[in-house]
């Protein structure tokens, strides 16, 4: 590869994240890719979805008629054994007698609260080596999509309720690192998609209008700080089981919507934790009343 970045990473909240088994955890370089393409596509908040189609095959590549392979490479290493922990996918249930849903669903005791092995705690790099991008799409680009991934996403199971967030450390051994803030998230949009986003009061917001219909960014805010990973966990949680319903994600015969309300984590290594939470275009196969309500509802109560 005639160009490589590299980027040190560290863990914030647990990572479900398997191999083939679905069972042993292993931090896999194309679950790191998947996402990229999927927020590069977000960002992108292209009405012509052909061009959409077209630029995304350029850059990760395809598998129809003319696509090719991705014109970048990713790596992912670590030093160490692969840190694990058990944990609980759903932290707001307790497991015993005493849980929330043993009064409310008139159970014996609460089947919710499993535990099962998540990376935690450790620190890998990902690389990214490429010799040639196409047209229109640049190495800072490409730098800039994994930055932002990190901060508004994570891998893994879970990772729209703020499971499998971790954070880039300096690039390229440079020993500066942004505070994460706005205007940093900004600065990154305006690389991937110039002048499509602004900011408003303490809000990213979409500029103008996206006439396609499918999962767009539309919305970006960063929420107030907790104590503990713990406890943002267990508050995303309650606050996805109080608001349930099909304007946050459903799965069901052969019909599946992915929520539409992304939350993530970030920290700035003194012991404390935000949300921040994107809010995508919603994309039902058919309008449904009382999304807006349902979702602002979710937000709220973890902001």
């Amino acid at each position: 590869m005639k160009n490589l970045i590299v980027f040190q990473c560290r863990t914030i909240t647990p990572m479900f994240m398997a191999g083939a088994d679905n069972r042993t955890p292993e931090l896999r370089a194309p679950s790191f890719k998947g996402v990229m393409r999927f927020w590069w596509r977000v960002v992108q908040a292209e009405s012509n979805l052909d061009k959409l189609r077209k630029q995304e095959a350029m850059i990760f590549g395809g598998a129809g008629e003319g696509k090719g392979k991705s014109s970048f490479k990713i790596r992912v290493d670590f030093q160490e054994t692969l840190k694990t922990i058990n944990y609980q996918p759903l932290p707001h249930h307790t497991g015993s007698s005493d849980c929330f849903c043993v009064q409310e669903l008139d159970n014996r005791r609460c089947s919710k609260g499993w535990r099962q092995q998540a990376l935690a705690n450790m620190d890998f790099s990902v690389s990214l080596g490429y010799d040639y991008l196409p047209d229109g799409f640049t190495g800072k680009q490409l730098e800039c999509l994994f930055i932002l991934m990190s901060i508004l996403g994570g891998v893994g199971k879970r990772s729209r309720r703020g499971f499998g967030s971790f954070q880039v450390r300096p690039v390229n051994d440079c020993n500066s690192k942004e505070a994460i803030n706005l205007n940093y998230i900004r600065s990154l949009l305006d690389v991937l998609a110039p002048g499509k986003y602004h900011t408003s009061g303490t809000t990213i917001v979409l500029t103008g209008a996206c006439t396609a219909d499918y999962p767009y960014l539309k919305e970006i805010v960063i929420g107030r700080q907790y104590g503990s990973v713990n406890s943002l966990l267990e508050r995303i949680g309650r606050a996805s089981h109080e608001h349930s319903g099909d304007h946050l994600g459903f799965a069901r015969s052969k019909l599946r919507l992915a929520s539409p309300i992304y939350v993530s984590v970030i920290t700035d290594d003194s012991l404390s934790y935000r949300p921040i939470i994107t809010t995508l275009n919603t994309a039902f196969e058919r309008p449904r009343p009382g999304a807006v309500n349902t979702q602002q509802a979710f937000k709220v109560a973890i902001l």
